[in-house]
């Protein structure tokens, strides 16, 4: 290619191994071989490319779908050479189908690659033949052939699924199925099998054509209606295909679940309809239809109309209708079953027929009545005779979803019976009926709707209401059949629409509204439907006046409709009720403040009367008196009595609300200041005062109620008395305010004991009346915050002498609480122009450093009172030039030497000259400033320092030096030589004083310093002491510390036991101390010292030997001179101890002087593991003793060297068998280390022998050794009783009494014993058991089995026995004789009986008990039981396995419970208890354990028990009946009661505790009227209760049973409301009363007042009867209304007038042909009354007639006198009246209430004045102080009103003036008798004692009078809960001492007090009236001492002198 090169090139395709040769063609030198040719080449196969062929192994493959097939693949390169597995395992690969199949689905993967082969998975999911092909990068490859044959896999939930046919076209329903089969069209009562295919598939979709499943596929049924499921059955077809099958007793939908292997597969669930089966009239029903269906036990679309009914409708009542003559109630029939399945398919040939029933005629049998079913429906029904038959009729018509209805018509409500049958045609075309299973079927037939025609309104609100009241009557309907709906339907929502309620009311005219309205008020009233089948109407009209009442049902009125109603006001309402008087009134504290109320009702009704509850509130803290007086018209008087001042919210309130204009304001002031209460302000008072300062206090003017003045000019004052030891020194004689007396000379000496002298000198001190702004501007200084307020005095004193002052406070004259107070007045503050500074007995102007100076100062304040306190902080003391911190002063301190004087005492440090200066305030006292010189001090070797390491430490041998500091005594440097003479020494001890050899050297070195030498050579802690003149060296006496030199061999020390002795085993220590070569003990580490031990024992007592041994101990250096040397062996015996020192310089071992020492190891204690027997006889293999030696060694096997150790380790040696433990001994020997150990064996029998040591066992141990018994002795044997034999006694089972089961065989054994008690395997001679009251043999043993014999026993009869064993020869064994007891064997049921009631009769709820008594096979009574032995069931005649409980009729019982209660001894108390009453059977038996349905009945059983009805239960009693609401007076009223017990039976008896009881209350809840009903029994529960009652009203109907109020479970309870009507119009007892039925006056409006009553007095309330003018000429009234006819007739003049007729409103004059019109009215009143208005044009005495439904009324007819008009008054026709009573001439009223009456004026006629003329009326009162009010009422009456306050009696006059001057009307004058008031506490006054200084011993008494809020003095004797209460006591704080008193009633009425007093002091009095102190207390009482008693008088020996000195 080059010059000189060339290229050689070659192409190889087969891999392999090469050699080239390369040769030299041509001329050449030497060798043809070119380079080193031939060259060897290897040549790979191609990698670069993909493969060229790939070789698959195996070329077949048949997996299942999904499941991975394993392929392994050769890689060849294009020329055919194999190579790696490269491309595949880099590339990766894919295998697809050679021919295309969409529905291919296959993953591979590489698993593998070895050996230059990839293994690789492919899983094909797809079921089919393929042959695949290899392609690597989307490039098929070349390979061997792929064939893979897939098959579907395993079978999956995800594709199999239900089909409708076979693969053999066989087809299937799978969504319908049937309950029973149908053969020829008709179901037959035979179960059918439903079946339908599934076809299954694998989880990729492959159609499995295999088997083999069926276990994989689970099958559930499960019901879309009911909690019922069922399983299925596959079947495997084999070909893929499953078969399921089932069958079902209930139809209906169904959802059908599958599942492969707890999958759902493919479309499940999916839903079935099992069609029902044959056609079971006894499984048919009646039924309703409603949106739901018709479905068993529901009433469907009429449950509503069922829930209308009040009475009690059970579910056995299947439709409930409403009345009707037109319209049918529709049921349904619908066919069902054999198992209950609702049939709801089209059936052929099924009839329907019923017959209708009820109590109140026969059957109506609809006999032709009847539908043929066929495929047209009912072609062939005849309804010929569907017609009304007592309205009532029925009908069967076509079926709608093959229901069958049945129509039903009833216009009668009540209760019908149905009775249902069921036909079906035979093959021949006959019938034949059955009833359905509810036949008879109850319809109750329910009243309809309401009508007008007979419904009524009832209640007292139809005539009389109140205004804003809801009113609310009841309305009492009925149908259109005149049905009572009343207590029989519900009153529904719907029906109150019906109604048409109204109410129209007064006109404006005759409103009596604030503001009336503008017209007649209409008002549309409310009516709801109530319980009970009840309407109210309610309605609330707010106007009070008359209304007319309107009430219709569908547009038309109701029975006496329209009503006319009068509407009173309402209640006083605090919204419209107002205040007429000022709304703020001021008073002063103690008076009442008055305010006027006019009550209007809520509406703006004025009320006339004065009944309302108004209340007048005030906080409850005032303790306000609020008072309410009614006055007339409405008007009240509400006063608020108030002592607290302030301004108050005061509340007139009306039921707790306020009324309008309220609250009002009350402002109550103080009034005048009193004493008692006035207060001298004790917060203000200083006891101590300032000399020349104002010294003040506040006097605070208290009213009598304890109000705070708010005005000024209260007449305080106060009095200073001056200091007493100062200015007593001219009073003659010193009395204390208090009244004691004390003498001058007491004054003079000492402050007396009560605190002041008086008379002594006084001072009048300055009151300023802080109200005055003037007054008050002066001393606001002296205010500070409180400032200037009115009721407030300052009390102002400026003292200039200093000491102890008193003050008293007067209020005109009479002195405040206290009555004396003391304080004290304090010097001024220090004067400096009075202080003055005076020398302390030296010069003040020379003094020595150091050395304390002091001076003294005398203090005085500006008045030159010497000032006492601490002076500190007044004056100033100051020294200049100043002095540093370090020389500050001495002492600042001033000490107080009294008198003013102080001393003042300070030093300086520094010498120097200075001046001293003394201030106050800034200013130098007199005497100040002066100078003084400080002299410097000598030296002070206290403050002297040592400096130097030689001060405190040196080391032994060695010198230590320090040199000396020194200064004076104030800290001052010395730097000369001539400092002193200092002395230093060393001690042993800084503590004593013993001095040792070593000297210091001192030199002096001229500088002010001393340098110190010493050497000492012991090592310890000396004392260094150093001293110049006396005075010790600074930091002396020192501590010297010598360290000990470096350590010696010869002086180390050993210590310690591990040098004698140690214990193998444990670590062995001794310590090792060093010291230095002067012995000195060495107190720090860093030597090294090395131990070596050798030695041990060399031979045992067992003849073992040992070696010696050599071990190496540790020395552990304890960093403080000494060495803890260890070591351990566990060799013992003795050895030899060396202790080496390593120098520290060359580091040879030196063996130190104390060095070896030997040690004796001893073994550790014994360990019995180790030890061991080494020499043991067995003497003798029965009895005897054995020996053994036994060589102790510890656990290092190490022998032990005594042989105590046996028994002090407590060496145990023992046999172990038989019946327990037999110890051996174990005691020394002679021999070292070895113990001897003893058996002694007396019993057969194996043993192991134990040698240990607490728990451990010596080696070889332990043994076993056996010995044999000896010969068998009779007399040694004895029984032994099994454990399975029963022991039932408390006391337990011993060998000598045993117990056994009659009838069985019982066995016990025998066991044979030798002469020693052994027992083995012995021959027992032959054994006998006898009974011993016998000679007979009960059983004989003659062999044994391994030395026990075997005996038995069989006795049948329970009872104690003796038994004895004895052999042939008589011997008895041991224990013989023997008692053995034989109780009952096992319960046998045919023997055991019962007794009692329960297997008789019992009563429903309650336990019916029995007695059984369980007996054995053998008739012995049990004396044992459990409760799983006997077991009793009730069940019917017939009784099953399943033990169910059934009644005398087959249906199922109700248990409340049962249970069977072990007695023990045999018997067990059974009880049971049902609540439906019946015959039933009582069963009892017992169930064999483990045996199912094996019963065995006791003898009698099963029993027939008849269960009665419980006693009658209050809350299940039904009520009915029209008047348990209402009734008429008069009339007889009945109900009914069905009684049943708590659990629904109908009692059956009729002595039911029961009482029915009506009561009538007034409105305070008095009982006017108590009956009790009449009760008659009608059999079975039933029961007629009646009453009669006379009186009409609100009565409460009660009825009980037990005393316990029935119904409370029903719609109808007790007790109910019961509202008597009165009675029909009674003439007789209606009444006509008023001023109108004796006078009037012509052409005059009069009034009369009648009274409808019936015949027992009875006012006709209800708005039932109603009352209507009856006219002469024609008497048309309302239906039901009562007919009023009236006739006057003059007496006169013979002419008679009468109502003309109905609604004219007129009178006629009865004459022919004339006719005179006179207006006449008749009116309702809110009473019931009726007012009759008429007017006379004729004057004379008329006789009138009045006649009700044409009879007299009482006292008709009656004299009328009808008078001219005549307007003169005339006295003695006028009356004044209370409550239409006239006034009598003597009355009484109280102090302080509103006296309220009417003045009637009439003519002299006797007729009311319409109006009176001003003036004619007049009224006196014997007082000046009252005058009475009178006020024109306008209508011919005065309101008469006055208050008297004062009690006493008075002349009350009334007048009047008819034209010849004031006359007195009827009883007048009057005799007014005032009477006091309530007590009030405020007023009550004491009446004080004559003298308020008494003699101790002296009563104290006087009264205290109450009076009432007037003053009035009242009598305590009426107001026994009145107590006054009295409080004496003396002394103060805890000496505070309380009297007794006596507090009683006096003859006049007043509290009497008193008290006995013997303390001579003053006595503080106070009384209270409750928590009020009466008035004039508190009071003092002074006490003087009395007569001198010897018994009391003293001689104080307190200070006697026991010795002394004669003269």
């Amino acid at each position: 290619q080059a010059a000189g090169s060339c290229s050689v090139s070659f192409s190889l395709t087969v891999a392999g191994t090469y050699s080239v040769s390369l040769t030299l063609l041509g001329d050449y030198l030497g060798s043809s071989a070119i380079g080193s040719s031939p060259y060897n080449m290897s040549l790979t196969p191609n990698t670069e490319t993909l493969p060229g062929f790939v070789a698959v192994e195996p070329a077949t493959a048949t997996p299942l779908a999904g499941v991975q097939s394993l392929l392994s693949l050769r890689e060849s390169d294009q020329y055919g050479n194999e190579r790696n597995c490269t491309s595949i395992r880099l590339n990766g690969f894919s295998l697809t189908p050679l021919v295309s199949a969409p529905s291919f689905s296959a993953s591979s993967a590489l698993v593998d690659v070895s050996n230059q082969v990839c293994v690789v998975s492919v899983a094909i999911n797809t079921a089919g033949n393929y042959e695949l092909q290899l392609s690597i990068l989307g490039q098929t490859i070349p390979s061997s052939k792929i064939n893979i044959s897939v098959s579907a896999a395993q079978i999956s939930s995800i594709y199999t699924t239900v089909v409708d046919r076979l693969s053999t076209g066989e087809s299937f329903d799978s969504s319908q199925g049937f309950v029973d089969t149908m053969a020829d069209g008709k179901y037959i009562p035979q179960l059918y099998t439903n079946k339908f295919p599934m076809q299954t598939f694998d989880r990729y979709g492959n159609v499995l054509k295999r088997g083999g499943f069926a276990g994989n596929i689970s099958i559930n049924i499960s019901s879309q209606l009911f909690d019922y499921s069922i399983s299925g059955i596959v079947d495997d077809l084999n070909d893929g295909y499953y078969m399921v099958s089932y069958t079902t007793t209930i139809s209906g939908g169904y959802k059908i679940y599958i599942d492969v292997d707890g999958s759902s597969i493919k479309n499940t669930p999916f839903q079935a309809l099992i069609l029902s089966g044959a056609v079971d009239s006894s499984k048919c029903y009646a039924c309703l239809l409603d949106a739901l269906g018709c479905k068993r036990g529901r009433r469907g679309d009429s449950e509503a109309t069922c829930s209308r009914s009040l009475q009690t409708v059970g579910q056995d009542v299947v439709l409930c209708a409403e009345a009707s003559q037109v319209d049918p109630a529709a049921l349904y029939v619908r066919l069902a079953d054999r198992f209950g399945n609702d049939i709801t398919d089209r059936r052929e040939l099924d009839l329907i027929r019923y017959s209708v029933s009820s109590s109140s005629f026969q059957p109506q049998i609809f006999d032709n009545i009847r539908c043929f079913l066929d495929a047209g429906g009912c072609s062939t029904s005849t309804t010929s005779n569907a017609i009304n038959i007592d309205s009532l009729g029925g009908f069967i018509g076509q079926p709608p979803d093959w229901l069958y209805p049945i129509s039903f018509i009833g216009s009668v409500s009540g209760s019908y019976s149905l009775d249902l049958l069921h036909g079906s045609k035979n093959s021949s075309g006959q019938t034949s009926y059955s009833s359905i299973s509810q036949s008879a079927v109850k319809v109750e037939v329910l009243p309809s709707s309401p009508c007008s025609s007979y419904s009524k309104a009832a209640g007292s609100v139809l005539s009389l209401s109140t205004a804003g009241h809801q009113s609310t009557f009841l309305i009492l309907t009925r149908d259109e059949f005149n049905n009572n709906r009343v207590g029989t339907v519900k009153a529904l929502p719907s029906e109150v629409s019906l109604f048409d309620f109204s109410l129209l009311g007064p006109s404006p005219s005759a409103q009596t509204l604030l503001a009336p309205g503008q017209s007649a008020p209409l008002i549309t009233g409310v009516v709801r439907n109530e319980t009970g089948g009840l309407f109210s109407a309610s309605f609330s009209a707010t106007v009070a006046g008359s209304y007319s009442l309107r009430l219709k049902l569908s547009g038309q009125h109701l029975v006496n409709s329209p009503f006319t109603l009068l509407v009173n006001p309402s209640t006083a309402s605090s919204n419209t009720s107002r205040i007429l008087s000022s709304l703020q009134q001021t008073v002063e504290s103690g008076l009442s403040a008055h305010f006027i109320v006019q009550a209007y009702d809520m509406f703006g009704n004025r009320i006339f009367s004065s009944e309302d509850q108004f209340t007048g509130d005030v906080p409850s803290w005032l303790d306000a008196v609020v008072e309410v007086r009614p006055l007339a018209q409405g008007q009240h008087n509400v006063s608020f009595l108030m002592t607290k001042a302030g301004e108050y919210i005061a509340h007139v309130r009306l039921h707790g609300e306020d009324i309008f204009a309220s609250p009002v304001t009350v402002l109550v002031v103080a009034g005048p200041a009193a004493a008692q209460q006035s207060i001298v302000n004790s917060t203000d008072i200083l006891a101590i005062g300032t000399a020349g300062e104002h010294w003040t206090f506040k006097i605070h003017g208290v009213d009598t109620f304890l109000n705070p003045r708010t005005a000024g000019g209260d007449p305080f004052s106060f009095q200073i008395f001056s200091p007493i030891w100062a200015a007593c020194s001219s009073c003659s004689n010193c009395s204390l305010p208090d009244g004691s007396q004390i003498t001058r000379s007491d004054c003079l000496t000492s402050p007396p004991q009560q605190g002041i002298c008086s008379p002594c000198p006084s001072t009048a001190g300055t009151i300023v009346d802080l109200a005055v702004s003037s007054s008050c501007s002066q001393v606001v200084s002296l205010l500070g915050d409180f400032g200037c307020r009115a009721g407030t005095y300052l009390a102002d004193f400026v003292p200039t002498k200093a000491g102890r002052y008193a003050v008293t406070v007067f209020l005109s004259g009479v002195s405040l609480s206290p009555a004396m107070f003391t304080f004290s007045v304090l010097p001024g503050v220090p004067d400096p122009a009075s202080s003055m500074v005076e020398a302390d007995g030296k010069p003040l102007n020379l003094l020595t450093a150091g050395v304390e100076h002091s001076f003294l100062i005398k203090s005085y304040d500006r008045f030159m009172n010497s000032v006492q306190y601490s002076l500190s902080s007044s004056f100033l003391l100051s020294v200049t030039p100043a002095l540093s911190s370090q020389a500050i002063l001495a002492s600042s301190e001033y000490q107080n030497l009294g008198s003013g004087l102080f001393r003042q005492s300070f030093l300086l440090s520094v010498s120097g000259t200075y001046t001293v200066n003394v201030f106050l305030g800034g200013q130098a006292i007199v005497g100040s400033p002066y100078n003084v010189s400080v002299i410097s001090a000598g030296v002070n070797a206290s403050n002297s320092i040592p400096r130097g390491t030689g001060f405190s430490l040196a080391t032994a041998g060695l010198a230590g030096s320090f040199f000396i500091q020194t200064r004076d005594s104030f800290g001052n440097w010395k730097t000369s030589g001539s400092a002193g003479s200092w002395q230093l020494s060393i001690l042993r001890t800084c503590s004593g004083q013993e001095a040792t050899n070593f000297l210091p050297a001192v030199e002096d070195r001229q500088d002010g310093t001393y340098a110190v030498v010493y050497t000492v050579t012991v090592s310890a802690k000396f004392c260094l002491v150093g001293s110049n003149g006396g005075a010790q060296l600074s930091g002396t006496p020192s501590e010297l510390t010598v360290l000990p030199g470096a350590a010696s061999p010869q002086h180390a020390a050993l210590s310690g036991d591990a040098l004698t002795t140690g214990t193998v085993g444990v670590t062995a220590s001794f310590l090792i101390q060093s010291a230095d070569v002067f012995g000195n003990v060495k107190t720090k580490g860093g030597d090294v010292y090395q131990i070596l031990l050798s030695g041990g024992w060399r031979g045992a007592a067992d003849g073992s030997a040992a070696a010696e041994v050599a071990i190496a101990g540790v020395v552990e250096d304890q960093q403080n001179g000494s060495y803890v040397a260890r070591f351990l062996t566990t060799r013992a015996g003795p050895f030899k101890l060396q202790v080496f020192l390593v120098s520290s310089s060359t580091g040879t071992p030196q063996e130190i002087s104390s060095s070896p020492t030997n040690v004796s190891m001893l073994p550790a204690e014994l360990d019995v593991s180790h030890s061991a027997v080494f020499s043991f006889n067995v003497v003798d293999p029965h009895v005897g003793r054995n020996y053994m030696q036994i060589l102790g060694k510890d656990r290092f096997s190490n022998p032990l060297t005594s042989s105590s150790y046996a028994s002090a380790l407590s060496l145990s040696l023992q046999l172990i068998g038989g019946d327990g433990r037999i110890p051996g001994q174990v005691y020394g020997s002679s021999s070292a280390g070895v113990a001897t150990g003893e058996l002694f064996v007396t019993q057969a029998g194996l043993y192991r022998v134990v040698l240990s040591s607490g728990n451990v066992s010596a080696a070889g141990f332990p043994l076993n050794i056996s010995f044999l018994p000896g010969e068998p002795q009779v007399s040694n044997f004895f029984p032994t009783f099994p454990e399975h034999v029963v022991c039932t006694y408390p006391q337990g089972c011993n060998r000598t009494r045993r117990v056994a089961t009659a009838g069985e065989n019982s066995a016990f054994f025998v066991t044979s014993v030798d002469a020693f008690g052994n027992q083995g395997d012995m021959v027992s001679p032959p054994l006998l058991l006898k009974l011993v009251s016998s000679s007979s043999v009960l059983y004989r043993s003659d062999q044994s089995v391994g030395g026990v014999s075997t005996l038995q026993v069989n006795l049948t009869s329970k009872g104690t026995y003796n038994l004895t064993v004895v052999d042939l020869q008589g011997t008895s064994i041991s224990s013989s004789p023997f008692v053995f007891s034989v109780v009952p064997g096992d319960l046998y049921a045919p023997l055991c009986m019962a007794t009692g009631n329960g297997i008789s009769v019992g009563e429903a709820g309650v336990d019916a008990t029995f007695t059984i008594i369980a007996k054995d096979r053998w008739g012995n009574q049990r004396e044992h039981g459990t409760w799983d032995e006997i077991q009793q069931e009730f069940i019917a005649d017939f009784f099953s396995s399943s033990m169910s409980v059934f009644t005398a009729t087959g249906a199922e019982a109700s248990l409340l419970r049962r249970s069977v209660r072990d007695q023990q001894g045999g018997s067990y108390l059974a009880a049971y208890q049902v609540t439906s009453a019946g015959r039933y059977s009582v069963a009892v038996y017992r169930i064999q354990r483990g045996i199912t349905n094996d019963f065995v009945h006791i003898l009698g059983s099963p029993f027939p028990v008849l269960i009665n009805p419980g006693p009658a239960f209050p809350a299940s009693i039904i009520l009915s009946g029209d008047n348990l609401l209402t009734a008429r007076a008069g009339q007889n009223a009945s109900f009914s009661l069905q009684s049943f017990d708590r659990f629904g039976n109908r009692r059956s008896q009729g002595n039911d505790p029961l009482l029915a009881t009506v009561t009538l209350q007034d409105g305070g809840g008095a009982l006017l009227v108590q009956q009790n009903c009449s009760i008659k029994s009608a059999g079975f529960g039933n029961y007629t209760l009646s009453y009669v009652l006379t009186i009409s009203g609100q009565y409460t109907l009660r009825v009980t049973c037990n005393m316990v109020d029935v119904g409370a479970g029903r719609a109808i309870r007790s007790p109910l409301s019961l509202f008597v009507f009165a009675g029909a119009v009674y003439p007789p007892q209606t009444i006509i009363t008023g001023e109108g039925a004796r006078v009037c006056t012509v052409n005059k409006e009069s009034w009369m007042t009648l009274n409808l009553r019936d015949m027992y007095g009875n006012i006709i309330t209800n708005s039932l009867t109603s009352l209507e003018l009856c006219g002469v000429d024609t008497c048309d009234i309302s239906p039901g209304a009562a007919s009023l006819s009236l006739v006057f007739y003059n007496l006169d003049s013979g002419t008679s007038y009468g109502v003309r007729q109905k609604f004219s409103q007129t009178i006629v004059k009865l004459e022919a042909g004339v006719a005179q019109p006179i207006p006449v009215g008749l009116r309702l009143n809110e009473d019931a009354s009726y007012s009759i208005q008429y007017t006379l044009t004729e004057q004379g005495n008329f006789s009138v007639s009045a006649m009700v439904n044409n009879r007299h009324i009482f006292g008709s007819p009656f004299r009328l006198f009808a008078s001219p008009e005549d307007k003169l008054p005339v006295a003695a026709k006028c009356s004044m009246e209370e409550t239409n009573v006239v006034v009598p001439t003597s009355f009484s009223v109280t102090a302080g209430d509103n006296f309220q009456a009417l003045l009637v004026v009439r003519n002299r006629y006797g007729v009311t004045l319409p109006s009176v003329t001003p003036g004619v009326a007049s009224v006196s009162l014997s007082t000046d102080n009252v005058k009475p009010s009178l006020q024109d009422n306008l209508d011919g009456t005065f309101l008469l009103t006055f208050s008297i306050t004062t009690s006493s009696s008075y002349s009350l006059s009334v007048n009047i003036d008819g034209g010849s001057g004031p006359q007195p009307i009827i009883n007048s004058p009057f005799l007014l008798n005032v009477l006091p008031a309530d007590p009030f506490p405020r007023t009550s006054t004491a009446v004080l004692p004559s003298s308020t200084v008494v003699t101790a011993g002296t009563v104290v008494a006087f009264n205290v009078q109450i009076k009432d809020r007037f003053g009035n003095i009242q009598n305590a004797v009426n107001y026994p809960s009145k107590t006054v209460t009295c409080s004496v006591t003396y002394g103060t704080g805890v000496a505070l001492y309380q009297l007794p008193t006596n507090v009683v009633v006096a003859d006049d009425g007043s509290f009497r007090i008193s008290f006995t007093v013997q303390r001579a002091t003053v006595h503080e009095v106070t009384v209270m009236d409750g928590a009020i102190p009466v008035i004039k207390t508190p009071f003092s009482v002074s006490v003087l001492p009395g007569a001198i008693s010897h018994l009391t008088s003293l001689v104080n020996i307190v200070n006697e002198v026991k010795n002394i000195s004669a003269g």
